[in-house]
């Protein structure tokens, strides 16, 4: 492995899962950990926000807010560590930008996490697992959340 390791976060539980299994792995090979929080406002979106009466300035404030949980996040999950770390912020397609962060870190690893789709909704929703499965060149973890064997599918289904 070289450079640092580049994980994506969001914010979201699953994001908070990605920073400590980066973190570990940060740990264990005494590399340097990034925290990427990509802001991410759509184009779909933006016609959304207007007919919603939802305005540009209540979205940005959203994601300041969003950008806010994943700073104290990574203080709370990485700053109790002896790992070296540091948050980017940038906005855009978020794929896209964590390819770009991580290129101009000379990072080959990027630590995502990902819901679990069907074969269908993992296309038909783009998610960044999927385009970053397709379009990086180097090691991807993504990480996905526990669940119980009980709740394992079965032959024929999906999982959750």
């Amino acid at each position: 492995m070289r450079g640092p390791i580049v994980v994506g976060a969001n914010g979201s539980d699953l994001s908070r899962l990605a920073i400590e299994e980066a973190t570990v792995i940060a740990k264990g090979t005494g590399l340097s950990l990034v925290v990427a929080f990509v802001r991410h406002l759509p184009l779909a979106g933006l016609g959304a926000i207007a007919t919603s009466g939802m305005s540009v300035a209540v979205a940005n404030e959203i994601l300041d807010a969003e950008q806010a949980i994943v700073e104290a996040e990574s203080i709370a999950i990485v700053g109790s560590t002896s790992v070296r770390w540091s948050l980017e912020v940038c906005t855009g397609e978020p794929a896209t930008e964590l390819m770009r962060i991580a290129r101009e870190l000379d990072a080959d690893t990027i630590v995502v996490a990902g819901k679990r789709h069907g074969a269908i909704g993992g296309y038909l929703c783009s998610s960044v697992c999927t385009q970053l499965h397709h379009r990086w060149p180097w090691s991807l973890l993504v990480i996905h959340p526990r669940f119980e064997v009980s709740s394992w599918p079965t032959a024929g289904t999906v999982a959750p």
